[in-house]
């Protein structure tokens, strides 16, 4: 997932190097990488894009597979790949990534897997092992001279 912070001032979302190079590249990731609640949007008021065109155009050129909430994908995308501003193979790239990941899970051959209830998903026993992982899991920072 693609979030809000950045990398030298180049947001997640929007930052090839991070996306592509690394994750892609260097990691060898391949699954799909979805953007953050609203994450490609807010690159508008941040500053890095001037409008939804320009968040399609780098959050897709970046490696941003699928946008969350935020609708610059659909608005634009058709447009900026029917006028040449974004090369069809990046799209292509993306549908593959996504699809890859629901083959693995078996969607096409189960699309509605097993639904648990309440009486699972809140079970105290599993409730205490979230709070152990979760526990386990945090990170604490602490803020120094503004460092």
């Amino acid at each position: 997932m693609s979030a809000f912070n950045d990398l030298n001032g180049i947001p997640t979302s929007g930052n090839p190097f991070t996306l592509r190079q690394i994750l892609r590249s260097e990691w060898g990731f391949d699954g799909f990488v979805v953007s953050d609640w609203n994450s490609m949007t807010e690159m508008i008021p941040h500053g890095f894009c001037a409008d939804e065109r320009e968040v399609a155009i780098k959050a897709l050129t970046a490696g941003v597979d699928m946008e969350m909430v935020s609708e610059s994908y659909q608005h634009h995308l058709k447009g900026l790949i029917e006028s040449g501003m974004l090369a069809e193979k990046l799209l292509d790239e993306a549908v593959a990534n996504i699809l890859r990941v629901k083959f693995r899970l078996g969607l096409f051959e189960n699309p509605y897997p097993i639904a648990y209830d309440a009486t699972v998903i809140l079970h105290p026993d599993h409730l205490k092992i979230a709070r152990e992982l979760t526990a386990q899991s945090l990170v604490l920072l602490k803020h120094d001279a503004a460092v």
